[in-house]
């Protein structure tokens, strides 16, 4: 009786600031298992006559979580239950570039007390626990790369880094790093941007936190903003691997640290022969060794495996190194004091359901730690086994991944392959484009 009356008294508190803030329209936001970012909105005219709506969630068919990329088509089961998105009360925020509507990021149920076996947030909470467990408390940072595209041709033909590039994207990029900004409780510090490689392509940068949950959160609200304010100037935000054969393509590259207690100081530099401490080595090791089945999680797509190839700085051979950009796991260092900081996840791209793939990295190195795997020396990405060049190769690789395997769980995994497995079929009877990470 005690929690129901103190839901109902923070519900109407909430309910009270979104109304003096003009509030009118609360949307549920979760990402599916194709990387779909799908809501639903409730009114908050009704909340003020049942304000324990708000914080109820709000129900869906169940089958969203078993269709592909492409569209609503059932590649598994034949389910027509619902599940419930639940929202997180930490997510709550006011969508900027829509001030009418506010928003949680939510987990799904199946049930009052059971957490859906599709749930990607909860598959990533599940990761974080096991990271704990072994006394791993990760910060995480991201780097997010996009283009932008004005009817069918990029915005403009400069370069890396293009002083240029970027003053004449000035107001389009400081809008939307204001309105990241304001988003807080969805989205970490925006701490660096520049114009990258391909034509029209940028890269913003949020900084690493102990928050690895918002770390996710930040790349579904970077698209989310990235879409409206690009529409609002007249252009389109494209988050695809690989847009065009022979030009760089988009990708999410995650960096790890950790510490060994909850605020404690950075445990992944050390005195080993490599710079690295012992687990900080098992962690790099653990990445290694399970990159050919991760990947299937990492780079959804086979237009993934275009993108990674030499030269894409995308990694596509099993191996880690310092300071390469070649390597699929680079070790980086700090400029002034020469020694090690973090690692970067670099086979990676936005195709990617952020939950899952975050969750996936995390699992895998986790295990290195788990298990003391013995790093290898870092090596010439030319000299090491290559990647999966296929998504098809890739999800074979992944079956044989007990480690992944069971942490996807057994109904999660067998849906993602068959989603996997019906966008790969469509695709090479259609064509690859997907218009939906447009």
């Amino acid at each position: 009786m005690e929690s129901n009356f103190a839901k109902t008294e923070i519900a109407k508190a909430l309910i009270f600031t979104l109304v003096a803030a003009k509030v009118k329209w609360v949307r549920y936001v979760f990402v599916d298992l194709s990387n779909q970012v799908r809501s639903l909105i409730l009114s908050v005219d009704e909340m003020q006559d049942n304000p324990e709506m708000l914080l109820d969630g709000v129900l869906i068919p169940e089958f969203v979580n078993r269709v592909p990329c492409f569209g609503d088509v059932i590649a598994c089961g034949t389910s027509a239950e619902a599940v419930l998105v639940l929202p997180d009360l930490r997510t709550l925020h006011v969508l900027p570039y829509d001030s009418s509507h506010a928003a949680f990021y939510g987990s799904l149920l199946s049930s009052p007390s059971r957490v859906s076996e599709h749930c990607p947030r909860s598959f990533l909470k599940n990761a974080l626990k096991l990271a704990e467990k072994e006394s791993v408390f990760l910060n995480v940072g991201v780097e997010i790369e996009f283009m932008l595209f004005k009817g069918v041709d990029e915005v403009d033909e400069t370069h890396f880094c293009s002083d240029r590039g970027l003053s004449m994207r000035s107001t389009f990029m400081s809008e939307v790093t204001d309105m990241l900004k304001s988003q807080v409780n969805v989205c970490g510090k925006v701490y660096k941007c520049h114009s990258e490689v391909a034509n029209g392509q940028f890269e913003l940068v949020i900084k690493h936190t102990s928050d690895v949950m918002k770390i996710a959160d930040s790349v579904v609200a970077t698209r989310q903003t990235l879409h409206a304010v690009a529409e609002k100037h007249g252009y389109t935000a494209i988050f695809l691997p690989k847009p065009f054969s022979g030009k760089a393509g988009n990708g999410l590259h995650f960096h790890f640290s950790f510490s060994n207690s909850e605020g404690g100081t950075n445990d992944f530099p050390g005195t080993g022969k490599y710079g690295l401490s012992s687990r900080g080595e098992n962690f790099v090791m653990g990445l290694v060794t399970h990159l050919p089945g991760l990947v299937a999680l990492t780079q959804p797509l086979d237009q993934s495996y275009e993108r990674m190839s030499k030269g894409n700085f995308s990694g596509y051979s099993q191996c880690w190194g310092v300071e390469d950009l070649e390597c699929s796991v680079r070790v980086c260092r700090d400029f002034y004091s020469q020694k090690l900081t973090n690692v970067e996840y670099k086979t990676c791209d936005l195709a990617s359901n952020p939950y899952i793939a975050l969750g996936a990295i995390i699992t895998a190195g986790v295990d290195g730690i788990k298990s003391k795997m013995e790093i290898c020396e870092p090596a010439d990405p030319d000299s090491c086994q290559l990647l999966p060049t296929s998504l098809d190769k890739a999800l074979q690789e992944l079956g044989k991944n007990e480690v992944l395997v069971q942490a996807l769980g057994d109904k999660m995994y067998h849906t993602y392959l068959a989603i996997k497995k019906s966008e790969i079929n469509h695709y090479a009877q259609y064509g690859s484009v997907v218009e939906n990470f447009i």
